[in-house]
């Protein structure tokens, strides 16, 4: 997958290098975005299976 926007690259990146995943509030305070504008990343990243969220909000990347 080829990042589209420098946020979804930013979040990415930020992702593959915290195993153990991000919130949308830490992932909020690193970046310095709006949390809406990083669900508006997330959720399409979600539906095509490249990004999970745990039930206590932790977004990790997917590892095959």
């Amino acid at each position: 997958m080829k990042p589209t926007t420098d946020l979804e690259a930013r979040i990415m990146n930020r992702l593959q290098t915290m195993k153990r995943g991000q919130t949308v509030e830490e992932l909020q305070a690193y970046l310095g975005e709006p949390q809406s504008k990083i669900l508006a990343v997330l959720m399409p990243l979600q539906r095509l299976r490249y990004v999970t969220m745990s039930k206590d909000g932790v977004w990790t990347l997917v590892r095959e």
